[in-house]
């Protein structure tokens, strides 16, 4: 008798669920993603500001970028991440290496 409670409500679960995405869907939910992607990404001012300290200077350090622009170290460290993410640039030679930027296609906010 358990087991039979148990199967119905499994099945009610499922159906439920099913309701909900096919719901989802008819709403015109987002199958698959955007195709193609922005052409240019989207940085901050900040960012812009970064990237252009570092075409100016790619051996600057963290922490100098952190005085020249008077904010936080941990706020570089995040812009720069971001920055990374974005395949916009990247480190080369660790510590004592220098920054890479590899793309141009940007756009400010």
């Amino acid at each position: 008798m358990k087991s039979r409670v148990k199967a119905e409500e499994t099945t009610e679960k499922t159906e439920e669920i099913t309701e909900k995405t096919t719901k989802k869907i008819l709403k015109g939910g987002q199958i698959g993603g955007q195709i193609g992607g922005q052409i240019g990404e989207t940085i901050t001012n900040r960012q812009h500001e970064i990237l252009d300290i570092l075409e100016d200077n790619p051996h600057i350090t963290r922490s100098q970028l952190s005085q020249k622009l008077q904010i936080n170290e941990s706020a570089i460290l995040k812009h720069l991440n971001n920055l990374k993410k974005k395949g916009m640039i990247e480190r080369v030679g660790g510590t004592r290496g220098y920054w890479k930027i590899s793309a141009t296609n940007f756009v400010s906010v």
